[in-house]
């Protein structure tokens, strides 16, 4: 037979035992929160650094086509040279 303190032992075990599952709970969704938010981060990094490679890109290929460049003889020949060359 079970006592009074028994009872009452059963019950704060039981209440404990629901706490922790609440707050295993929240741990879990605080770091779901913190892997999301270092997901987006990162891929607002990735989009930045393709964009600067792009612009980069643009500019090694104007620079390549500028110094290709000759003002005596320019001719459509050329211009299809330098083109094919970028």
């Amino acid at each position: 037979m079970a006592s009074e303190t028994d009872i009452e032992q059963s019950s704060k075990i039981a209440a404990l035992e629901k706490d922790i599952e609440i707050l295993r709970g929240e741990v879990a969704r605080y770091k779901d929160k913190d892997h999301e938010d270092l997901t987006t981060r990162l891929r607002s990094l990735e989009k930045q650094v393709w964009g600067a490679g792009a612009v980069i890109a643009v500019i090694f290929a104007g620079v390549g086509i500028i110094t290709q460049m000759e003002d005596d003889d320019w001719d459509d020949s050329r211009i299809e040279q330098v083109i094919y060359r970028a």
